[in-house]
């Protein structure tokens, strides 16, 4: 058979005294392997840990045949790092290489071969996943960190996250405030890193204007730290500087007031129609509305008006001028084509009546010098001139 694996069996089927033993070679079909034990298709799954000491023995192949059979890996998918097939005393010992990096590789697969130099077998495919070990350090995920604080802020008011990551599996990271945080003013969510403000009363922009916070993120294991700076500022509305019941709100670093009604202008202390506003004018004809459009406006034309300021569409007038048009066009084109062709026609025609006259002219004329020749008797020529065309 080909492609097929040889069993040899000890066999005494045909003397039941066992005074006499045949060795019988029994073919195996191909993907058939039973000579191998481990792995086998119960057993074909290993594991052990990342950064495992060099050498270590972590999977034992078995063999029907230990004496005789020479075992080797025949696959390892990925190749690198090489793993190596030791013999013991009666198996061979999966060995590691010098590293094993779960965040590089973390699995790997090995088909085995047995042979006596002659007949050989694979063994079914072993799986081994490589375990996680807690070897990374937290690596935070903005390199600069920073906010700002206005001096009227509340307990609880949040400034901004921090925040890091592992490249081991499943990390459980934890963040500290560990220096900088003068009077205890900040908290940090140390599962989160969501910074928050606990004591605002601590907040002054003039004696302490800026707070630069050590934060520590941690896996349990290994840690790394970071710098927070924190400014703080006076709020632009503490001042009042809205006028007439005019509302403040902050605007960035800035602020903006909302006027009541009869009142504008930045901080609310002008009166009368304001010129920052174009739609004032009432711009808009026919009805429309206006709509403020940046320093602009913008017409909200109804049915029957359009253009900027909603002027009213007039369709007969435009069909006529474009009737009239049209016309103007055809009647001019008319008179080209009669300078071009008819013009020339008439010419022509002028020309050859003219030469036909000078023609007969000619023609009448020699007939008369030959009359004078002949004498008294002749026919004269009277002078008169018909023409015939």
């Amino acid at each position: 058979m080909q492609n097929a694996c040889i069993r040899y069996v000890l066999s005494n089927e045909y003397h039941q005294d066992f005074s006499s033993w045949m060795l019988i070679a029994t073919p195996l079909p191909s993907g058939v392997f039973t000579s191998f034990t481990k792995p086998s298709n119960g057993d074909s799954r290993a594991s052990c840990r990342e950064n495992i000491n060099v050498n270590t023995s972590i999977y034992e192949v078995k063999h029907a045949s230990s004496i005789g059979f020479i075992v080797t890996i025949q696959t390892q998918k990925p190749p690198l790092p090489s793993f190596q097939l030791v013999k013991g005393s009666y198996n061979w010992n999966l060995t590691t290489p010098a590293m094993i990096d779960r965040e590089t590789t973390p699995q790997f697969t090995f088909e085995f071969s047995a042979t006596d130099g002659s007949l050989s077998e694979l063994s079914v495919p072993l799986t081994l996943d490589i375990e996680d070990e807690n070897d990374n350090t937290p690596q935070f995920i903005n390199s600069i960190y920073t906010g700002t604080i206005y001096n009227t802020a509340k307990a609880g008011d949040y400034m901004l996250t921090i925040q890091a990551t592992d490249e081991d599996l499943n990390p459980n990271i934890t963040y500290f405030i560990t220096g900088g945080d003068i009077g205890n003013t900040f908290s940090l969510d140390q599962y989160t890193g969501q910074l928050t403000l606990t004591r605002p009363g601590n907040l002054n922009p003039v004696t302490t204007p800026t707070y630069t916070l050590t934060v520590q993120a941690s896996d349990g294991k290994t840690f790394n730290t970071t710098t927070v700076t924190v400014h703080v500022v006076a709020d632009p509305c503490s001042s009042n500087p809205c006028n007439n019941g005019g509302a403040c709100a902050v605007n960035g670093m800035a602020f903006t007031c909302s006027c009541t009604t009869g009142f504008h202008g930045s901080t609310c202390n002008e009166t009368g129609p304001t010129t920052s506003d174009p739609c004032v004018s009432k711009p808009c004809t026919n009805g429309c509305t206006c709509a403020v459009s940046g320093p602009s406006f913008s017409c909200l034309c109804v049915s029957g008006t359009m253009g900027n300021t909603c002027s009213p569409i007039v369709t007969t007038a435009a069909a006529q001028n474009e009737t009239l048009d049209q016309e103007n066009k055809a009647e001019s084109s008319s008179n080209l084509l009669a300078v071009y062709i008819v013009v020339p026609m008439l010419m022509l025609s002028i020309i050859v009546v003219a030469a036909i006259v000078m023609y007969k002219n000619k023609k009448r004329q020699k007939i008369a010098d030959g009359n004078a020749q002949e004498g008294p008797g002749n026919k004269w020529f009277d002078g008169s001139l018909e023409i015939n065309l």
